[in-house]
């Protein structure tokens, strides 16, 4: 995993929603118990142990919120608070003199607040200590009648199609979310890197490379001609073009390198932690491997004609700017260069010459 990777997945967005979500439905089981509590004051509830139990699960909410802003310790702060939950709602239920159908729809808090940030295996144990709990609250209460065995696991039922629900949901929400992400990353042809989020990548890793003083290099591609493909074979045939490029550059990149489509027929790269001879054996392979593509049309088999220029930072320039400025002056110079040459035998051995 790239050292992007690595700071991406310790971004704090998702334990934000964590904390916000495990403060909103630990709120949301207070409020309805002391709302319940206010309603059934005259039935005789133990006050005193409500209070206590409520205050005690509060601080321990607090304490764990922060703690969560402080480490991102998100999974071991949601294992904890369902525990709390439980705990909570067992001694709810001693508060108001045992077990009823309203502890029953608490367990249901607990339940849903796993099934959105556990994995299946998680949401399941949450399900069974739910279940546990309702049973251990309900076992004083059993005569011995099978009858009334049943009737309480099928109190359970609600809970387990409540958790399984909610779990499918949530991955399926994720799923989603996830597609659509990755889908605004990219450009909607080649499957790359848009500019924005190539950009976004570009700072971070730019910025990294000024405090760790390392070198990293951009690499600028242009393809020549691609205009008079679209005049004189249509749009379809410049797309197969653009897509065999894409393809012939993702070739030719190390795991850690990024790729962009950089304007309608230009292609930028991002060569991590790599030196001059670094980002010229990828610029080699690159011309190598756009050399070793030959695309027919009509009756005509053609290789592309590309222009390359190099940018290595801090040496060509101090800003991200300053260095796609310089790799743009290289690629041009670069197609200068190769127009000028005679398109003779020994033009056979570079690449982007049409083949007879």
């Amino acid at each position: 995993m790239s050292q992007l990777a690595k700071d991406e997945s310790m971004a704090s967005p998702a334990n934000w929603t964590i904390a916000g979500t495990t403060v909103g439905f630990s709120l949301f089981l207070a409020v309805s118990a002391v709302l319940y509590i206010l309603a059934e004051i005259g039935a005789g509830p133990s006050l005193g142990l409500f209070a206590a139990t409520l205050l005690g699960f509060l601080i321990a909410l607090m304490f764990l919120v922060v703690n969560l802003r402080a480490r991102g310790s998100a999974k071991m702060i949601v294992r904890i608070v369902c525990l709390m939950m439980l705990a909570f709602i067992a001694l709810f239920s001693v508060a108001v003199n045992g077990p009823n159908p309203f502890v029953l729809l608490l367990l249901l808090i607990p339940i849903c607040f796993g099934a959105l940030h556990m994995s299946r295996a998680g949401t399941v144990i949450v399900a069974v200590a739910c279940a546990a709990v309702w049973v251990l609250l309900n076992i004083s209460l059993w005569s011995g009648d099978p009858v009334m065995l049943v009737s309480i696991g099928l109190h359970l039922l609600p809970l387990v199609l409540v958790a399984g629900l909610v779990h499918t949901l949530n991955k399926a929400v994720v799923r989603s979310r996830s597609r659509i992400a990755h889908l605004a990353d990219q450009d909607s042809l080649t499957g790359l890197l848009n500019m924005k989020s190539f950009r976004q990548i570009l700072a971070v890793e730019h910025e990294r490379a000024g405090s760790k003083d390392i070198s990293y290099a951009l690499l600028l591609i242009d393809i020549d001609g691609l205009k008079a493909i679209n005049d004189e074979h249509g749009r379809e045939e410049g797309d197969r073009v653009l897509l065999a490029i894409a393809d012939a550059l993702t070739r030719s990149i190390r795991q850690e390198d990024r790729i962009a489509r950089y304007g309608s027929d230009e292609f930028i790269l991002y060569l991590a932690y790599a030196s001059d001879k670094i980002a010229q054996d990828v610029a080699n392979r690159v011309r190598q491997n756009i050399y070793n593509m030959t695309l027919s049309f009509g009756n005509r088999a053609k290789r592309i004609k590309i222009g390359l220029g190099m940018a290595i930072y801090p040496d060509s320039g101090a800003s991200v700017q300053e260095l796609i400025t310089f790799a743009d002056k290289a690629m041009q110079t670069d197609k200068a260069f190769r127009r000028r040459e005679k398109p003779a035998s020994d033009a056979r051995q570079q690449a982007g010459v049409d083949l007879p």
